[in-house]
């Protein structure tokens, strides 16, 4: 039996220099498919397991506690001008004049404050700051010191007129107090 001649289409009997049965070509696709599969099967399978990380063991628990509530305190300040009618007149006042103010400031939150105020007279609708007397005339805003908590204290302040103040004019007082929590 001679050797068939190379069919120069077919692989097989390119590289051998063997013409192969049918067979025989099917039988080796077949198992070089199912070798493949099962390489880009185990490929998967160790990529998607690589993947989710931890231990891999047969008993595992859990548990919860609950820990409890946290809340959080308020700051609240409050303010009242000590006066028979509520609110302070004065009349026929000239720059640098002072104007004497008492205040009840009641801390009704749950935290300590330390309170401070800063005071704005408004004249013909422009707003000046005012320079604020607690022992010492001081500009701007001054501390009153600290508030514990339900703590009430009277305050005496002495407002000091502006230079801006000019003959028959009027100015609105406002008195502004803060309340921030001691830490």
């Amino acid at each position: 039996m001679t050797p068939a001649a190379p069919h120069p289409g077919d692989p097989v009997t390119a590289v051998t220099g063997r013409r192969a049965s049918a067979g025989s070509i099917s039988t080796r696709r077949r198992i070089v498919g199912r070798l493949l599969g099962a390489a880009i099967a185990a490929l998967v399978l160790l990529a998607s397991l690589s993947t989710m990380g931890g231990t891999y063991a047969f008993w595992s628990d859990e548990t919860s506690l609950e820990a409890g509530t946290v809340t959080t305190g308020s700051a609240s300040l409050e303010a009242a001008l000590d006066t028979d009618q509520g609110e302070l007149h004065a009349q026929n006042l000239l720059p640098g004049d002072e104007v004497p103010h008492q205040v009840t400031l009641r801390n009704s939150g749950d935290v300590p404050l330390a309170v401070s105020v800063t005071a704005t007279g408004t004249i013909n609708g422009v707003s000046h700051e005012l320079a604020i007397g607690l022992d010492a005339p001081a500009a701007g805003s001054a501390l009153l010191g600290e508030l514990g908590v339900g703590e009430s204290r009277i305050v005496d302040l002495t407002v000091i007129a502006p230079d801006a103040l000019g003959p028959e004019s009027a100015m609105d007082i406002a008195l502004e107090f803060e309340g921030k929590q001691i830490r």
